[in-house]
């Protein structure tokens, strides 16, 4: 299968990393591109239907998401447009995730995971900070 290339050449967490004023624009700029392009819960649906590494023609979408002709095509052009899915140059054209979109889930993963981690060392100090502490912990158990 021949994959269509995206329209974005630079690697995501490159994207995401501004270092002058005009880069944090245009970052900002790509983030509300993503945002907007995900922000339609049909769009989401046609993703889960397209497992990493697994293409599916139009009629398979279609039987797995449920959605009418006219409402799948519109949402696989856009999703198209904005690099998320490819479209192979065989007959009939299937449809897979992009390199882009791994790359986009990887990096919120770890992003994910980080601040996680921020979190459960900061917390504790934080919730005996404000004079909160559990029952478990002071020994106060009831």
């Amino acid at each position: 299968m021949e994959k269509a290339t995206t329209s974005t050449e630079k690697p995501v967490v490159a994207l995401l990393q501004p270092k002058e004023e005009s880069e944090l624009e245009e970052a900002c700029g790509i983030l509300r591109g993503i945002m907007d392009t995900l922000n339609k819960p049909r769009r989401i649906t046609i993703l889960n239907a397209l497992p990493p590494g697994i293409t599916n023609t139009f009629d398979q979408l279609k039987a797995k998401t449920g959605l009418s002709t006219g409402s799948l095509h519109h949402h696989l052009k856009e999703l198209r447009m904005a690099g998320f899915i490819y479209k192979t140059n065989e007959r009939p054209a299937e449809f897979g995730r992009t390199d882009f979109l791994e790359d986009l889930i990887a990096l919120v993963e770890s992003r994910g995971r980080e601040k996680t981690e921020e979190l459960a060392k900061i917390m504790p100090v934080q919730v005996f900070k404000m004079g909160n502490v559990p029952a478990s912990v002071s020994g106060d158990g009831g």
